[in-house]
Parts: C-alpha cells; sequence; structure tokens
C-alpha cells in the first residue's frame, strides 16, 4: 500500500468510519481496471452516495482514481511498443494510427445515391445553406447569384 493511499485512508477514517481501509482499497483496485463508479461501488460493497461523499471531503482521492483509471491504456501502451520490436504486422499497425498521414491506409470513398426529398426539406437544406453563407433570406441570395452570372457573362463578353 503506497504512502499517498495510506495518507487518504487516514484522512477519511477520522471524519466517516463508514469506509473502511479495506473499502478504499477496493475501489482503488477497481479504478485500476478502468471501472466506472457505479461498477467500483458494485465491487467494492459501498453506495455511490458513500463514494461521492468521500470525494467530496477528500478531493486528492478523485485525482488518485483517475490516475488509476489511466492503468489498463499503459498496459496495453507497454504491450503494443514492446510487441513493435519484434512483429512486423503490430509495427504497421501502430504506424497506421500513430503516423496516419504517412502509413495509414487509404480509402476512396464514392458514394452515388438517389434521395427523394420533399419540398419541405430542401427548403430547410436551402435555409441552411443561406445561413452558412451569411445570407438574411434566401431571396438574397438569389439576387446575388444573378449578379454573379451577370457579372460572368460580361466577363465573357470583354
Amino acid at each position: 500500500m503506497s504512502a499517498q493511499t495510506q495518507q487518504i485512508r487516514a484522512k477519511y477514517d477520522e471524519k466517516h468510519p463508514s469506509i473502511s481501509p479495506d473499502i478504499i482499497l477496493k475501489l482503488e483496485h477497481a479504478y485500476a481496471m478502468d471501472c466506472t463508479d457505479k461498477e467500483a461501488c458494485l465491487f467494492a460493497g459501498t453506495t455511490l452516495s458513500t463514494l461521492y461523499a468521500y470525494q467530496r471531503d477528500n478531493p486528492e482521492f478523485g485525482e488518485r482514481k483517475e490516475i488509476l483509471k489511466q492503468n489498463p491504456i499503459l498496459k496495453a501502451r507497454t504491450r503494443v511498443v514492446t510487441a513493435v520490436e519484434t512483429d512486423t504486422s503490430a509495427a504497421q499497425w501502430y504506424l497506421e494510427r500513430k503516423q496516419r498521414d504517412e502509413f495509414g491506409r487509404q480509402v476512396d470513398v464514392n458514394v452515388n445515391e438517389t434521395r427523394h426529398l420533399t419540398v419541405a426539406q430542401i427548403d430547410l437544406q436551402i435555409s441552411e445553406l443561406v445561413k452558412l453563407l451569411g445570407y438574411e433570406r434566401p431571396q438574397d441570395a438569389e439576387v446575388i447569384d444573378a449578379e454573379m452570372v451577370q457579372e460572368d457573362s460580361g466577363d465573357a463578353t470583354n
């Protein structure tokens, strides 16, 4: 048991004798497995309200809980990095995820889809596009478009 855990337990036991050092140890064990608060309470044999009262009175326990929850990630990372040294497929997998621009798999997706929209759906999409373009009303966009067409046709004659 770490010195930090002992300090947390001693401080809490003074204020709340209902949480024993054994329960705290079980909670820490559950959090080291990345359990949720509900799962940790079930594992430790306590209630959520008791846990939250403990955390309120001992904010350092909440910090410790978040650190403990990183344990499975650290174990997985250690395993992956160790595998990279001897396993080519693991090395490739790692690079594909960590250096996507250079090693990631390129996927081209071409979707040709026909959708039948109602007039109301079309009006809604037009309104959203008009707002994205910064116009107040759809009519303003039409006027601008007409002006752009006139400018384009005028440029073609010059």
